[in-house]
């Protein structure tokens, strides 16, 4: 038992090794994040400095077939230097939390971000060209608030206060607002089911949680 027990603790990590693993851990998510916003400036930049802009018209056109190529490559499409740089900032704060939270997460709310606001947009959008990374903003903002709600933690009571206008933005704003909901709301209703406490159990419901908080 005194062996078993002994080679248990000498098979943790020191706080060096544990210091060094995070270390390698934030250059990697950093990497991540610039190798991303490289990609969006790059293609940005292109677009304006070569086609002059013309790029976007491979944005989501909805209810025609041109348009579903948009569900691909309106993410990477922007309208303008002004649209690219807010989202290049809201990117930065969402997108890296969400990175730094969990990198598997991270990959799978972009994936269900850039799909479903593609595809629900390209459903029930209105008329006209639409394009931006949004939509996968949108989801990050939706992940971080559920996971702090169920979690209890601080980030969600901050994030809270503006997520009804960001849903009122979503449904009456601009045309292209629309992509913001159907980015984000997928990613609440899978991780609702994924994070919720299981029926019959005795722990209290997400939003007594908040209340009592």
């Amino acid at each position: 038992m005194n062996t078993r027990n002994s080679s248990q603790v000498g098979s943790r990590p020191t706080p060096a090794e544990a210091k060094a693993a995070l270390r390698n851990e934030l250059r990697r998510n950093v990497r991540i994040i610039a190798a991303i916003l490289a990609v969006l400036w790059l293609v940005g930049l292109v677009d304006w400095l070569a086609f002059g802009g013309r790029l976007e018209t491979f944005g989501v056109v909805p209810r025609t077939s041109r348009g579903l190529l948009g569900i691909l490559f309106a993410p990477f499409l922007h309208t303008g230097f002004s649209h690219l740089l807010a989202n290049t900032v809201a990117f930065l704060l969402f997108g890296g939390l969400v990175l730094f939270r969990q990198e598997r997460d991270f990959w799978i709310v972009t994936g269900i971000g850039a799909l479903f606001s593609g595809v629900g947009t390209w459903l029930v959008g209105h008329t006209g060209v639409h394009v931006g990374a949004s939509g996968v903003i949108f989801a990050y903002f939706g992940y971080l608030l559920l996971t702090g709600w169920f979690e209890r933690r601080i980030l969600s009571l901050i994030l809270s206060p503006g997520l009804p206008r960001l849903v009122a933005n979503s449904l009456w704003s601009n045309a292209e607002s629309a992509r913001h909901l159907m980015g984000g709301t997928p990613v609440w209703l899978v991780w609702w089911d994924a994070c919720r406490p299981s029926t019959g159990t005795s722990r209290p419901r997400p939003g007594r949680g908040l209340t009592s908080a």
